[in-house]
C-alpha cells in the first residue's frame, strides 16, 4: 500500500513544532517553589565554600608538631586546652604544641591545626588525651573553597533545578531564584458524550479521561497551575472557550474535534479565531489526527497542539509533539528492516528476552530451537512500537518506516545491536513492557519507546 501523500512524516512534523518553540522570559521565585523549574541564569558563587576551614566529624583538632611527635614516637599524650562548638567564633584563639582542640562536625578549626583525629580513636586518660601513632596531615579537614571558589560557576542556565541543586542553591544564600519562566497552559476537551467523573452517568454517555490524564502528564512535566474546560462538540461554545484560551495562556492543548467527523468543530473554531496551522494529520498510529498551529497577536504567540480525543491517541500525540524528551534528538537507526527510535529512555535492553532464553537453552546443554522466520512472500511493514507506562500495556504507537525521517542512517547497521542481527523475535521472547520471566511490569519512564520490526 503506498503511503498517503497527505500525511506529514513524524520527522518533518516534529521539527515543524520545535521550530515554533521560543523561550519565554525569566521570573524570580522564592526557593522553595524552584523543584523542577528550570534556571533562567548562571549559579555563581558567592563566597568560598566551605567558607572556612572545619571539622569533618566529631574529634579533637591537633597541631602539626603532635602529628608528627605520635607518628615518630608510637603515641602521643595531649592537654585539652579548648572546646570549639559549631556556629561559635573562634575570635582569635590559635592552637599551639601540646595541646588539642574539642571540634564537632562543622566547628571552625582554630589556626595552627593540622589534623582532626575522630574521638573514637582518642583514649581519654582523665585530664590527659592519649593519640595513637597512624596519623595523616589534613585528615578529617574541610579545607575553605575546597568545593568552590568565590565565582566559579556552580550550575548552568538551562538546568533542571533538582533537589540537590536546590540544597546547593540555598546553602549559597539564594533565597531567590531567577527560573524561567514556566508557559501559561490551557486545556480544553471536547465531546458531547463526555461527563465529569462522580456525575451519573445518562444514556450514551461515558465519563470523561482526557482532562484528568493530559492535566496529570502536564503537572508530572511540572505545570501546577493548569485552566482545564470542556465543551459539547458544538461550534459556538468551541470558539468561545478557545478565544478564551488562547488570549490568556502560551500553550493551548485540545482533545478531539480535531478529525474528520461531521462534529469536530475545534480546527474551524481556530480558524475563525486567526489560528494558523502548521501541520494536520501525520504518518504516526495512533496519533493521526494530529494538529499544530500558532497564532500571533499584539506580540504574543500561542502555540496550538490538537490532540486525537482517543485517550491513547491523546497521551501518545502529547508526548512525542507537545512535550518532547529533551535529551533525545538523534536520527533513528534503521537497519536490516529494524529500528529504533526513542521518544525516551529504555529501562532495559529491548533484546534481552531473546537473548536470555536462547543462552538458557544453551547451558541446559538443548539445541536451542531456531528463530522462526517469515517466508519471503509474507511483506508487512515494519512499525516502531510505542509503549507509554501511563497506560502500559493498553496499546502501542506505530510509525510507518516508509517516512522519510526514519531512513538517514542507514549506515548505522555496523555499530547496532548485534543481538538483533540475523534473527526475528520468537512469539515467547518479544521485546515487551513486562518482565519476561515474571509478568511483571518494568519500571519504564513516560516517554518510553521505540522498537522497529517486522
Amino acid at each position: 500500500m503506498p503511503p498517503d501523500p497527505s500525511l506529514t512524516s513524524y520527522a518533518d512534523a516534529l521539527a515543524a513544532v520545535l521550530a515554533e518553540a521560543g523561550r519565554l522570559g525569566p521570573e524570580t521565585i522564592a526557593g522553595a517553589d524552584a523543584p523542577g523549574r528550570i534556571l533562567a541564569q548562571d549559579l555563581v558563587a558567592p563566597f568560598d565554600l566551605p567558607r572556612f576551614d572545619n571539622t569533618a566529624v566529631d574529634g579533637y583538632a591537633i597541631h602539626a608538631a603532635d602529628v608528627e611527635r605520635a607518628n615518630r614516637d608510637g603515641g602521643a599524650d595531649l592537654s585539652l586546652g579548648m572546646i570549639v562548638p559549631a556556629g561559635e567564633a573562634l575570635r582569635g584563639r590559635e592552637l599551639t604544641p601540646g595541646l588539642a582542640a574539642r571540634v564537632l562536625t562543622g566547628s571552625p578549626l582554630p589556626a595552627g591545626t593540622a589534623a582532626v583525629v575522630m574521638q573514637e580513636d582518642v583514649e581519654p586518660r582523665g585530664e590527659i588525651l592519649r593519640l595513637s601513632p597512624g596519623i595523616s596531615p589534613g585528615q578529617c579537614i574541610r579545607r575553605q573553597g575546597e568545593e568552590f571558589r568565590r565565582g566559579d560557576l556552580v550550575a548552568r542556565r538551562t538546568q533542571p533545578l533538582t533537589p540537590p541543586l536546590c540544597a546547593l542553591a540555598a546553602t549559597l544564600g539564594l533565597a531567590q531564584i531567577s527560573v524561567a519562566r514556566a508557559p501559561r497552559v490551557g486545556l480544553l476537551v471536547t465531546g458531547s458524550e463526555l461527563i465529569a467523573p462522580g456525575q451519573p452517568l445518562g444514556d450514551a454517555q461515558i465519563y470523561e479521561s482526557n482532562g484528568a490524564g493530559l492535566a496529570a502528564a502536564l503537572r508530572l512535566a511540572g505545570l501546577a497551575s493548569l485552566d482545564v474546560r470542556s465543551v459539547p462538540d458544538t461550534l459556538a461554545p468551541t470558539v468561545a472557550a478557545l478565544a478564551a484560551l488562547l488570549d490568556a495562556h502560551d500553550v493551548v492543548i485540545t482533545s478531539g474535534g480535531v478529525s474528520v467527523g461531521a462534529y469536530d468543530a475545534v480546527k474551524e473554531a481556530l480558524q475563525q479565531l486567526g489560528v494558523e496551522r502548521r501541520l494536520w494529520r501525520v504518518a504516526i498510529k495512533p496519533g493521526k489526527p494530529f494538529f499544530f498551529g500558532v497564532r500571533e497577536r499584539a506580540g504574543h504567540q500561542t502555540a496550538v497542539f490538537g490532540l486525537p480525543g482517543n485517550p491513547l491517541s491523546a497521551l501518545v500525540t502529547f508526548s512525542v509533539f507537545a512535550f518532547p524528551d529533551p535529551e533525545d534528538r538523534r536520527p533513528p537507526r534503521v537497519r536490516a528492516g529494524h529500528a529504533h527510535v526513542r521518544c525516551g529512555r529504555m529501562a532495559r535492553d529491548s533484546a534481552r528476552p531473546a537473548r536470555v532464553a536462547h543462552a538458557r537453552q544453551l547451558r541446559a546443554g538443548a539445541r536451542p530451537r531456531p528463530f522462526p522466520r517469515r517466508p519471503r512472500n509474507a511483506r508487512r511493514r515494519p512499525v516502531h512500537r510505542v509503549s507509554i507506562s501511563p497506560v502500559e500495556r493498553s496499546g502501542s504507537a506505530l510509525i510507518p518506516t516508509r517516512n522519510p525521517g526514519l531512513s538517514t542512517d542507514l549506515d548505522a547497521i555496523h555499530d547496532h545491536n548485534a543481538a538483533l542481527e540475523g534473527f526475528c523475535w520468537p512469539a515467547e521472547c518479544r521485546p515487551s513492557s513486562r518482565n519476561s520471566r515474571t509478568g511483571r511490569s518494568r519500571s519504564l519512564h513516560f516517554n518510553q519507546t521505540v522498537l522497529l520490526t517486522n
